[in-house]
């Protein structure tokens, strides 16, 4: 297999902080607010180092653009954290910080024509300060547009361009791959045209299987390359071609399913190798990454369990069958749970995992592992992306309303949902009419 995962190289000592000039106190406070508190979050999942620190601060000394959306963001994940502020000090500081993301935008008109890879990495950057700042307020139709700019500036320009230069577009690529996978799981929308070029070379072989990967960086590249694979029409079309003449109509449909159960349980193989030959490592990032990609192993095995037992015909009724993915998400949940305040990431898999199982547990006799996810889910005030665990559990909760109530209205409508949760929400309140029922009923059902 071809090396998938470019060693970051040396790098000379950015200047200090305090040789950037600011033009308000301002600009300084929420610029250094990314710096020791936003960074931290955004670097929390598991598939990265600290990009922030290590690329994009440097750039921000030279790139002005890189520079506002970092205090944009700052101030943004400032609001985000805030408990205690007055109304008027919510609406001054979402005043700066919007005033600042338009400032950023602005000031990257200017590189937008022109084609070096250099530019090409301070507007990749941007775009990704730009998607957090749009998860951080809220406003996902934004962040989506962000997303589609980005997987469409991952163009073939930047595949021919020195080691050094490759390094940061893989990292960039890290970042928007596993957002685009969560977009395609919602919207009919090919959110991995411009990552799947980075995925392409390689792939897992008989030999392999028993081979240890290198680290948990190269671990978690090769997940996703099964997430990007999933959604490629290159990909599926050649399995197609591959297994056409020897397959019935039915089988070769379930071709390219198959081919990524395969792919998936020859990672684990190599992941669990993994485990045991970097047993002694035990420094904290390992420990995180340990616990995201355990998590994320033992959702994909079960959505492959019950898919079988679904396309069985048996009702899933179980509890055993949801314990270790539910452990593992409680694992990753404990620093999450432990802080008093409201935690912010770019990416992960935590939400989606625990709103996976609240909702597949629907049954009489899963209904303890139902209320263990949504309990968990409730106590996070965690946002990863587009999933928002307080929005997660409304959602759930309006869902298991609809199903104990009789009054027989179906929830249906045409085309992919907008925005994820958030649009699922709003189509789920028009269809059943939540915003006509009294506050008090709903509030006395959500503490049921």
């Amino acid at each position: 297999m071809s090396k998938s995962v470019v060693r970051e190289p040396k790098q000379a000592l950015p200047p200090t902080i305090n040789e950037i000039v600011f033009s308000s106190d301002f600009e300084s406070l929420y610029f250094h607010h990314f710096l020791h508190s936003t960074t931290d979050q955004l670097s929390s999942w598991h598939g990265s180092s600290n990009f922030w620190l290590s690329y994009a601060l440097p750039l921000a000394h030279i790139c002005p653009p890189i520079r506002y959306s970092m205090i944009a963001v700052g101030a943004a994940h400032r609001l985000f954290m805030a408990r205690s502020v007055s109304p008027a000090q919510s609406a001054e500081l979402q005043r700066l910080a919007i005033y600042q993301y338009n400032k950023a935008i602005k000031s990257i008109l200017p590189l937008m024509s022109a084609n070096s890879i250099y530019d090409l990495h301070c507007i990749l950057i941007c775009c990704v300060l730009f998607i957090s700042f749009k998860g951080l307020t809220g406003r996902y139709d934004d962040l989506l547009r962000h997303l589609r700019a980005g997987n469409q500036l991952l163009g073939p320009s930047l595949l021919e361009s020195t080691p050094e230069q490759t390094v940061v577009t893989k990292k960039l690529v890290e970042i928007l791959s596993p957002l685009g996978s969560i977009v395609i799981s919602f919207m009919d929308k090919d959110f991995h045209s411009g990552v799947s070029p980075w995925y392409e070379a390689g792939s897992f072989k008989d030999e392999t299987v028993s081979r240890p990967f290198d680290d948990l960086d190269e671990v978690s590249y090769e997940l996703q390359r099964l997430s990007v694979q999933e959604t490629d029409a290159t990909w599926v079309d050649q399995i197609l071609r591959q297994t056409q003449s020897d397959e019935v109509d039915n089988d070769l449909n379930q071709a390219p399913r198959l081919a990524i159960e395969e792919g998936f349980r020859k990672w684990s193989s190599r992941f669990e190798t993994t485990k045991q030959t970097q047993h002694d490592n035990a420094s904290s990032r390992y420990d995180t990454q340990l616990r995201h990609l355990r998590m994320e192993q033992q959702f994909r095995k079960l959505n492959i369990d019950l898919e079988s037992l679904d396309s069985s015909g048996e009702v899933i009724s179980d509890p055993a069958l949801f314990a270790p993915l539910l452990d593992a998400a409680k694992s990753v949940a404990e620093p999450f749970l432990a802080v008093n305040y409201p935690n912010f990431s770019l990416n992960g898999e935590l939400i989606r995992c625990l709103s996976y199982i609240a909702g597949r547990a629907n049954q009489p006799s899963t209904s303890g592992v139902q209320s263990e996810a949504l309990s968990v889910l409730r106590r996070l005030n965690r946002r990863e992306g587009f999933w928002d665990s307080n929005d997660v559990v409304r959602m759930h909760e309006m869902l298991l309303f609809e199903e104990e109530d009789e009054s027989g209205v179906c929830l249906e409508w045409e085309g992919a949902v907008p925005a994820g949760v958030p649009g699922f929400l709003e189509e789920l309140r028009k269809a059943r009419g939540f915003q006509g029922l009294e506050a008090d009923q709903f509030q006395s059902y959500e503490h049921h």
